[in-house]
């Protein structure tokens, strides 16, 4: 079962036929005039003719693109009762974060130096630096598709493509997808706008997902293979059972468990040097450390009056860095075979870890 979160942002302009506009680069007369397209563009959005051809997206690498969908997969299709839930962003933080705006997404169809048209996708949007200080902008975008695919946007995008966006919506302060990047000044008087831009997908589609990073400095360190049971040891009962491998898993624990956590955090990154099976110690506050060693994993034991703490380390595990990222979401009922047949339905927008 697959839970979105709440919608907190409405579709405002439906794309249809009539909001196409198809442009070659030879009628791109200056960057911020357009003659209008020729008769045979505009029977390019006629139902005899649906429109060009799809193009091809450049997806990922097999490999790359079955790491990636693994992921995505793990943000966007979550079981409510699940203990291995992906990481979610931390409820009070003190990392920056800008304040980021967009529109929804509308199709264009732009010639190729070969004379033929190719459908893309584009989005604007709308960034400030409210943070306090002086950083630097390298924002990132990936679009995913309910069909498997994912596309890196912005990437290999001809200069026609943005020269024709731009034109059509008359912004002259539009910036594009490679020079909106680098020092992002503080202030209503630096604000950035720009685009991301992606291909068209070559199958119909039923929904769009795309995810914004580098909107937010928050990260948080995946360990792959580190699990955690808790028994509170008054009780007789399992407080805790799950993953243990960001902040905010550990933001989860039980009260007073979190501070002996940290107790058996300097055992883990020591494990490699234990050469014995078993190894034990005295912690603090009359706590035991207990180390016992297989084939396949580390399992430290920390023991004392009131609970039990027992973290399985697989020595196969390894270290991801996430990020805080910005998910929107689209839904393309009926899934239409061209994007200027497709009528998006927002399912909102949400910060995921990722």
């Amino acid at each position: 079962m697959t839970k979105y979160r709440a919608f907190t942002h409405r579709l405002t302009e439906t794309p249809s036929c009539s909001t196409i506009t198809t442009i070659t680069a030879k009628r791109l007369i200056s960057q911020h005039q357009y003659a209008g397209p020729t008769q045979t563009e505009e029977e390019a959005c006629t139902t005899e003719n649906p429109g060009p051809p799809d193009p091809d997206p450049g997806t990922l690498s097999m490999k790359n693109r079955s790491i990636v969908l693994l992921l995505l997969s793990a943000v966007v299709a979550l079981p409510l009762t699940s203990l291995w839930a992906f990481p979610e962003p931390l409820i009070v933080s003190d990392a920056w974060e800008y304040k980021f705006t967009y529109d929804a997404p509308r199709p264009i169809a732009v010639r190729n130096i070969d004379g033929e048209f190719v459908w893309y996708w584009y989005m604007t949007y709308t960034v400030q630096n409210n943070t306090g200080r002086e950083r630097m902008f390298a924002p990132e975008f990936q679009v995913a598709t309910d069909e498997g695919d994912i596309v890196t946007a912005n990437r290999r995008i001809p200069p026609t493509v943005f020269n024709a966006i731009k034109t059509r919506l008359g912004n002259d302060l539009l910036e594009g997808p490679v020079e909106v990047n680098g020092r992002f000044l503080v202030g209503d008087d630096n604000i950035k706008d720009s685009l991301i831009i992606w291909p068209a997908p070559t199958k119909p589609v039923g929904r769009m997902t795309i995810f914004v990073a580098g909107m937010s400095g928050e990260t948080q360190r995946l360990t792959h293979g580190r699990s955690l049971v808790v028994t509170n040891k008054k009780k007789g009962e399992v407080t805790y059972q799950g993953p243990l491998v960001t902040e905010s898993h550990r933001h989860s624990l039980p009260r007073g468990v979190g501070r002996k956590m940290n107790q058996v955090d300097r055992y883990i990154d020591e494990l490699k040097e234990i050469k014995t099976p078993e190894h034990e110690e005295e912690g603090s506050q009359g706590s035991t450390i207990k180390i016992t060693t297989s084939a396949d994993a580390w399992t430290i034991t920390y023991d004392d009056n009131d609970h039990q703490l027992v973290v399985t380390q697989k020595k196969n595990g390894y270290d991801m860095v996430l990020r805080k990222q910005v998910m929107i979401d689209y839904e393309l009922p009926g899934k239409p075979s061209t994007p200027q047949k497709q009528n998006l339905v927002s399912r909102g927008k949400s910060w995921v870890i990722r």
